[in-house]
C-alpha cells in the first residue's frame, strides 16, 4: 500500500467515514476508531467542515490548527490558549477571542438544528 495523500481531517470526519463501510468489514482498529470517533465527535462532519472553513479564512489559521482546534471545541480562552501554546507562532488575544466566538456561533447553530 502506498500513501498518495496525507490531509488533516476532524474525528467528525473520521467518523463518517468508517460508518459508511460495514461493521463486518472493519478490523479491531478500525471498530476501536470508530467507537472512540462516535463517542468523542463534537459536530456532525459537514458541520466541522464548514468550520474549518471559517477558521481558516476569517482568522488566517492552517489547516492542522484548524482541525486541531475543532477537534477540541474549546469554551473558554484559558483552553483555547492551552491548545495553541504548542503551535510554532503566537496568537494575540483579540484573535484568539475570534475564534472563540467563530465556534460558539457555529456550536449554537448546530444545537439549534438538532
Amino acid at each position: 500500500m502506498r500513501i498518495l495523500k496525507k490531509k488533516a481531517i476532524t474525528i467528525a470526519e473520521v467518523n463518517e467515514l468508517l460508518k459508511q463501510v460495514a461493521p463486518e468489514q472493519l478490523n479491531p482498529i478500525q471498530k476501536r476508531v470508530l467507537d472512540y470517533t462516535s463517542k468523542f465527535s463534537k459536530l456532525p462532519g459537514d458541520r466541522a467542515k464548514e468550520l474549518i472553513i471559517k477558521l481558516k479564512s476569517e482568522v488566517g489559521l492552517a489547516e492542522e490548527e484548524a482541525v486541531e482546534i475543532v477537534n477540541i471545541l474549546p469554551e473558554t480562552l484559558d483552553e483555547l490558549r492551552g491548545i495553541v501554546s504548542g503551535w510554532k507562532k503566537l496568537l494575540s488575544t483579540e484573535v484568539l477571542q475570534r475564534i472563540l466566538a467563530i465556534i460558539t456561533k457555529e456550536t449554537r447553530a448546530d444545537n439549534r438544528q438538532d
